[in-house]
């Protein structure tokens, strides 16, 4: 990978060339810069995307992406556009942090003109410095899961509908010392 001022470019069999639009930082926990990419290939350019990304103001950060795929997988015929967009709050509390995200993913088979969506929510959050407690939940559409199985044939549609919710805790034992609470 070569950099210079805001200049990155990275080669693995395609070439990406970035160029960074970050003027300073942003805020503890913002992960991405606004940049500009272009997709050098020898062969026929068979994929693009593109992104928006706007930071309002510290503590918000929104995005929204769409690309063309031509065939992106080998045993499936027919390209896609893949679309998300994203919103993200974060905020320093007196003792931690709290981070929380809402994100939309589309995927639109052109072959069959089928829309698979996607939803998630997630939330962390940091108190007393040492303690995390994470939740999501996510709602996901596919249709590959059963393709021609005759043990589960496809309802109306086709679409299997995936859902899911987690919570986790990361909770530090007290310390004899003078951390506070």
């Amino acid at each position: 990978m070569w950099m210079r001022g805001g200049w990155e470019l990275m080669a693995h069999g395609v070439i990406f060339v970035d160029y960074n639009l970050q003027r300073g930082p942003r805020g503890e926990g913002k992960a991405e810069s606004v940049k500009r990419r272009w997709c050098i290939q020898l062969g026929a350019l068979d994929c693009w995307s593109t992104r928006a990304l706007v930071a309002p103001t510290r503590n918000w950060t929104a995005q929204y992406s769409i690309g063309r795929l031509e065939h992106p997988e080998a045993l499936e015929p027919g390209s896609q556009w893949r679309q998300t967009a994203s919103v993200e709050y974060d905020r320093p509390t007196a003792a931690g942090h709290w981070a929380a995200s809402l994100i939309r993913g589309r995927i639109h088979k052109i072959a069959t003109d089928a829309n698979l969506n996607s939803y998630l929510m997630e939330s962390t959050l940091n108190f007393r410095q040492r303690n995390y407690v994470f939740s999501r939940l996510e709602l996901v559409a596919k249709d590959e899961l059963f393709p021609q199985a005759p043990i589960h044939p496809p309802r109306g549609s086709g679409r299997t509908h995936l859902g899911a919710f987690g919570t986790s805790f990361k909770i530090a034992p007290a310390s004899s010392g003078s951390e506070p609470m």
